[in-house]
C-alpha cells in the first residue's frame, strides 16, 4: 500500500502544485493546466456519485474498497467527463485515482481524487468540459473548477444543471460583430439589447466628440 500511494503522489506532482498540502485537493473542487498538445485535471469526486464501489454503503471509501474499485471509478470518470477542443474530443490518458490524505492514505474517505492528462493533436484553442459526478448532498451539488494556462486563469463553478464550460471564451471569441453577437460570444444575458445598442452607440459618439476637441486643442 506504502508503495503504491508513493507512485500516486509523484504522479499527483506532474498534475498539479498541491502535492505537499495536506490534502491532495479539497472536496469539490478541480485543477485543470493546459500544457502543449494537453490538459492535465486533477479532480475530487464524491463517493455518493459512484455506482458499486461503497460496498458496505457507509458513504465512505476505506482503503481496501478504493483499491478494488480503482477500475470502476475510471470507468464511470471516463463516461461522465469529457473534454473537447470546439468539437473535437480530446484523448483521455494516464487516468490515475487515490485517496486525498496525504498524511494517512489508509483513513477512509467521502471523495476520491481522480488525476488525468487528456491530449489533442495540436494545443487546444477552445477547450470544452462537461462534467457529470454530482454526489447526493448538497454541498456536493457544485465544483469550483480552476484552469490556467500560462499567465491566465479562469475559475468556473458547475453544477448538476450547468455541468459544462468553456475556459478562456473571452479571450478566443474576438469582439467583432453586432453588440447580440458580442454578448453570446462573452456568455453575457441582455434583456434589452436595445438599451446595450444605444449604450454602444452613446460610447462611440462620446469618444467621437472628445477626440474632435483634442484634434482642435
Amino acid at each position: 500500500m506504502i508503495r503504491v500511494s508513493t507512485f500516486l503522489l509523484c504522479a499527483l506532482a506532474a498534475f498539479s502544485s498541491q502535492a505537499a498540502s495536506a490534502h491532495l485537493l479539497h472536496k469539490q473542487n478541480a485543477t485543470m493546466k493546459i500544457v502543449d498538445n494537453s490538459a492535465n485535471f486533477v479532480v475530487s469526486v464524491p463517493v455518493s456519485a459512484l455506482d458499486d464501489v461503497d460496498l458496505d454503503s457507509d458513504g465512505v471509501l476505506s482503503i481496501e474498497e478504493l483499491e478494488a474499485g480503482t477500475d470502476r471509478i475510471i470507468a464511470q470518470f471516463n463516461e461522465s467527463f469529457e473534454v473537447y477542443d470546439g468539437d473535437v474530443a480530446g484523448q483521455q490518458a494516464l487516468t490515475l485515482v487515490t485517496s486525498p490524505e496525504t498524511h494517512n492514505p489508509t483513513l477512509p474517505t467521502d471523495y476520491v481524487v481522480v488525476m488525468q492528462r487528456v491530449f489533442f493533436d495540436q494545443k487546444p484553442s477552445s477547450l470544452r468540459i462537461s462534467f457529470d459526478l454530482f454526489g447526493e448532498t448538497s454541498e456536493e451539488q457544485t465544483l469550483t473548477f480552476q484552469g490556467t494556462e500560462g499567465e491566465d486563469s479562469e475559475t468556473a463553478i458547475l453544477t448538476a444543471e450547468q455541468n459544462e464550460h468553456t475556459f478562456f471564451a473571452a479571450r478566443t471569441a474576438g469582439l467583432s460583430g453586432s453588440p447580440r453577437e458580442v454578448a453570446q460570444k462573452l456568455g453575457v444575458q441582455v434583456e434589452n439589447w436595445a438599451l446595450l445598442g444605444g449604450m454602444v452607440a452613446a460610447a462611440i459618439a462620446v469618444f467621437s466628440l472628445l477626440r474632435f476637441r483634442w484634434s482642435r486643442a
